[in-house]
């Protein structure tokens, strides 16, 4: 968990971490990786497999690709290409059964997915699942890294539909996300006090910024504004980027029981 911005433990010898504020870009993350493995190696004299990839359910197929001493990549340039070949079980998610329905549609492959219409998708398995396949089949994964065990933040990164230069192009995602956070912290009964965006680029370098609030907040008013101005503001300090992935976080977290939201005033 040292060498990451955010840990995931999924179970007894696999985890996820979250390098994009640490590594910087793709190169500097297989670094760090290498030395994730050596350390590993030179701690239990054990081998370990990684995958470095743009999302989770990337790194997962990458990291089972050349076990048990591996070290895969996979670029986000082509990643579509990439996987396009393997058996769409290799999707996070599609266990034998969905599998084997596919295998009945003729989609033994993940290009095979892709192509495949998204509504006749939609038919057979649902909205929720046969959107996550359609664009996992696409290299896209929207999941983050969500911190194992305690309160320390909360986060959600989003995919942009078109890479975008300016802030205006990304204030409909922003609300979203925003608004996607801020239920969280409702749902955890969770009020914060720093508020945070990331920006990942079309290069995948990436740009964080924060701002902390003069006192704790469960207010969604105040989370958007500081969100809004963080954007608007690190554009500009930027200059001309290409803008592809946009997250927002909160962190310095505290329980908010008793405290009412404007949740609690709409839904009456």
């Amino acid at each position: 968990a040292s060498h990451a911005d955010r840990f995931e433990h999924v179970g007894i010898d696999e985890c996820y971490l979250d390098v994009s504020e640490r590594a910087g870009s793709f190169d500097a993350a297989k670094s760090l990786a290498q030395d994730i493995k050596n350390e590993v190696k030179r701690q239990t004299q054990l081998t370990s497999s990684i995958g470095v990839a743009p999302n989770k359910m990337l790194a997962k197929i990458a990291s089972d690709l050349h076990k048990p001493d591996g070290l895969t990549m996979i670029d986000p340039t082509n990643a579509a290409e990439f996987i396009a070949g393997m058996y769409v079980d290799r999707i996070m998610g599609v266990g034998p059964k969905t599998s084997e329905r596919l295998k009945e549609l003729g989609v033994k492959t993940i290009g095979d997915l892709t192509k495949f219409d998204l509504f006749r998708l939609i038919e057979e398995f649902g909205k929720k699942t046969a959107t996550y396949m359609h664009n996992a089949s696409k290299g896209v994964d929207d999941e983050p890294v969500i911190e194992s065990g305690g309160k320390r933040q909360i986060m959600r990164i989003t995919t942009l539909k078109a890479d975008a230069t300016s802030s205006a192009e990304m204030l409909q995602d922003l609300y979203e996300i925003c608004l996607s956070v801020f239920q969280t912290a409702v749902d955890r009964k969770l009020s914060f006090k720093t508020v945070g965006i990331l920006l990942i680029l079309d290069n995948l370098d990436n740009i964080t910024r924060s701002k902390s609030l003069k006192m704790h907040s469960s207010s969604f008013e105040s989370l958007h504004s500081a969100a809004r101005s963080i954007l608007e503001e690190a554009m500009k300090e930027t200059g001309p980027v290409k803008v592809r992935r946009l997250g927002v976080r909160l962190s310095e977290l505290q329980s908010s029981e008793g405290q009412n939201t404007m949740l609690d005033f709409v839904s009456r």
